[in-house]
């Protein structure tokens, strides 16, 4: 079994939700991305 102590909780529940909700889009530039991706993670819930 692989084990690294580098993983973050991060990479296996948020990145995740936030890559479905971005699923599809398509950006004409970098800037769109960003805002995209600052969007997704601002609409989480805290809890989550």
């Amino acid at each position: 079994m692989w084990n690294s102590s580098d993983l973050s909780p991060n990479d296996f529940f948020t990145f995740p939700k936030i890559k479905n909700r971005l699923r599809g889009q398509r950006f004409q530039t970098l800037e769109e991305s960003v805002d995209a991706f600052k969007n997704a993670v601002l609409d989480l819930p805290a809890n989550e």
